[in-house]
């Protein structure tokens, strides 16, 4: 398997061919393994070497013998005999992304080494299966070097192995030079991206609040000041989402901004549910189901009027603090005022105190289903002192009515499941 990158087999091809245009040889690159670096050039081997390759015992030999060169030349050049007998010399390339790659350099025979190479040609000939006299006539075509002539190829061979590497780690710092400028134009590119967006951002909240100003002041101009309101709480929350959203606000500003947005919303649902009205309304009944059970569950062993003094205290106190949060207050009083509430407080007193008792002695759902009177009788006198007859006694306020009081019947009759069992256990 190639050790290399593409771009380090294009150097490779590149210097192969820089070095056989220079000299008239060339140059191979094999990895440990033995293994070319870059496609095959047989056109360079000698004939003798092309004839060996040929074979298919010589091709195998051949693959071992580069396996033992591209071990060999890890370290330091070195002059090594082919299974033939043929010397090739092998030079490392210092390649830090190419750990093992060597330079190869032959197809050759020294003055040392050309008797032993004759001397054992035919048998290795025979071995291969190859024509002795064939490959006498090829042996005739090798290079015979002297010791000179050897070692200046070594030192040729050395310094063309530190010109790849210095040309390799050039051709890195380029790559990495590109890379950072690939890295800046995308970087500049998102920057640009992002001013842009930036730009739309603010042009198109300016855009849309100026539209509904305009819309407002077009509302009341032709006479339809609600529309105008609506339009104008809308502008409010916009504009506290997109520019105040991470600002600190006070609590005024806050119930502020929950009123616009259930104003809107029940513009939206057709005047349906509220949370300041239907909402407030089944908060109302909640705490109401709360305190039942729990003045139940805790009077035991305690004064009435106590416990409901307890209550009158918390409460008020309760709602007289969240009046002053919501921004009431008590400018004056007159004597019809304070005469007023005096019967209020006598009436809520009694009403309550007379209500815990029931609650204390008796079962908290035969009590508690009584308390479904109150709009049964808030109807009634609404229609009696206040004049909302056509209100009150519309067909879904009768029948509101009506199912009530049949619920309450319900609940109470003696045979209904469980009331026996109920009566037997109260005092």
């Amino acid at each position: 398997m190639a050790v290399t990158g593409h771009a380090l087999n294009q150097l490779l091809q590149q210097m192969d061919r820089t070095f056989s245009n220079v000299t008239g040889q060339s140059v191979s690159f094999i990895d440990q393994e033995g293994h070319y670096q870059g496609p095959l050039r047989l056109d360079v081997f000698t004939g003798f070497c092309r004839r060996v390759i040929s074979s298919e015992k010589g091709a195998q030999h051949c693959l071992a013998c580069n396996h033992s060169f591209g071990l060999d030349a890890e370290q330091r050049c070195t002059v090594s005999q082919c299974h033939m007998g043929i010397s090739v010399i092998s030079v490392p390339v210092p390649l830090p992304e190419a750990r093992g790659l060597s330079l190869t350099y032959g197809q050759f025979l020294t003055r040392d080494t050309e008797e032993a190479f004759y001397s054992t040609l035919r048998r290795h000939c025979q071995e291969l299966e190859l024509d002795y006299d064939e490959m006498v006539a090829l042996a005739g075509t090798l290079r015979v070097l002297s010791a000179e002539e050897l070692d200046a190829r070594m030192q040729m061979l050395q310094v063309f192995a530190g010109y790849v590497a210095t040309s390799e780690a050039e051709l890195e710092t380029r790559r990495e030079y590109a890379r950072q400028v690939e890295k800046k134009l995308a970087l500049e590119r998102t920057l640009h991206a992002s001013e842009f967006k930036f730009l739309q951002s603010q042009i198109s909240p300016h855009f849309l609040f100026n539209t509904l100003n305009l819309l407002m002041r077009t509302a009341y101009r032709e006479g339809a000041p609600q529309t105008a309101d609506l339009i104008c709480d809308l502008a409010d929350l916009l504009r506290r989402a997109y520019y105040y959203k991470d600002s600190i606000c006070t609590l005024a500003e806050e119930m502020q901004c929950a009123r616009q947005y259930l104003t809107l919303q029940s513009q939206r649902l057709g005047g349906g549910f509220t949370l300041l009205g239907d909402g407030a309304v089944l908060l109302a009944a909640l705490a109401n189901g709360f305190s039942i059970s729990l003045f139940k569950r805790y009077a035991e062993g305690e004064d009435t009027l106590t416990l409901c003094g307890y209550q009158f205290i918390v409460g008020g106190g309760l709602l007289l603090l969240t009046g002053l949060c919501f921004g009431g207050t008590l400018p004056h009083f007159t004597g019809q005022s304070l005469l007023l509430l005096g019967y209020m407080v006598l009436l809520s007193a009694v009403a309550q105190t007379i209500w815990s008792a029931l609650t204390r002695y008796n079962p908290v759902g035969r009590v508690a289903v009584y308390g479904f009177l109150n709009p049964v009788f808030g109807v009634l006198l609404s229609a009696l002192l206040l004049r909302e007859g056509q209100q009150a006694f519309t067909p879904y306020s009768l029948a509101a009515l009506v199912l009530v009081c049949v619920g309450i019947f319900v609940v109470n009759r003696s045979d209904a499941p469980g009331r026996g069992a109920q009566a037997d256990q109260q005092p």
